[in-house]
């Protein structure tokens, strides 16, 4: 009898554990370092973490994109059209937000943070560097959810 009280005991104890296992199907943020490059989609969010100060910060792509670079097969003609975004940064310390907009110029495209295209402000940098996709000869229009952006954001 006693076997059979300690064979339960370890099942019982076994099962509770693989039970306790069970993975979490809750959606996971992805996670990027501040000044690192990295890309974000329209309506999405990614955790920036500033390992300096030990802090981490939810950056969201808003669907506030007002593109208005002129067709690919034009940039000779038209330097100065532009593509502004809305971009909201959380501090998850403190629950504070604030809602930025950047802008890039159309025909233009670097890994090199331009001037005209960066935001200081928060003690951080936010710099635009690409919005894919770029408006084209077809006419065709570019969905909200399609934008892809490239960002560089470093501590000031």
């Amino acid at each position: 009898m006693k076997k059979f009280i300690f064979f339960l005991l370890i099942a019982g104890t076994g099962l509770i554990s693989c039970t306790s296992c069970k993975k979490d199907n809750a959606p996971t943020i992805p996670t990027t370092n501040i000044g690192d490059t990295f890309t974000i989609k329209a309506n999405e969010c990614k955790t920036l973490i500033d390992r300096v100060d030990n802090k981490t910060y939810n950056l969201c792509f808003t669907d506030s994109i007002n593109d208005g670079r002129c067709l690919q097969s034009d940039c000779y003609l038209c330097y100065g059209s532009e593509a502004i975004i809305g971009i909201t940064w959380i501090n998850n310390q403190s629950q504070d937000s604030a809602n930025i907009a950047l802008k890039i110029i159309g025909c233009y495209s670097s890994d090199d943070c331009n001037v005209d295209f960066k935001k200081d402000t928060l003690g951080y940098s936010f710099c635009f560097l690409k919005l894919v996709p770029y408006p084209d000869t077809n006419n065709v229009p570019i969905n909200q959810n399609d934008y892809i952006a490239k960002l560089k954001i470093t501590k000031l």
